[in-house]
């Protein structure tokens, strides 16, 4: 069972091996758009996120972290099947 916060302004943190990645498959420029995406994604701007980790999956299409991170920003914008 999911329940909403009871302060809606929290904020949502990540864990720390999540926001880095030591895979040496990401170029600079996804890895750009992948912290633009995740700062997106702390601020509450899913639609905003979403454009700036489909940059970072374009540019580096194994980087799984990209991945994971633009299916929960798709899922969060209620785009379910983008998501899955």
């Amino acid at each position: 069972m999911i329940t909403s916060s009871a302060n809606p302004a929290e904020i949502l943190e990540f864990p720390l091996e999540l926001r880095s990645s030591s895979t040496t498959a990401v170029s600079a420029s996804a890895l750009q758009y992948f912290q633009q995406g995740m700062a997106e994604l702390q601020e509450g701007n899913a639609a905003l996120a979403v454009a700036a980790l489909s940059q970072s999956v374009a540019l580096s299409p194994a980087f799984a972290d990209g991945r994971v991170f633009l299916g929960i920003a798709h899922s969060l914008s209620c785009e379910i099947y983008p998501a899955i």
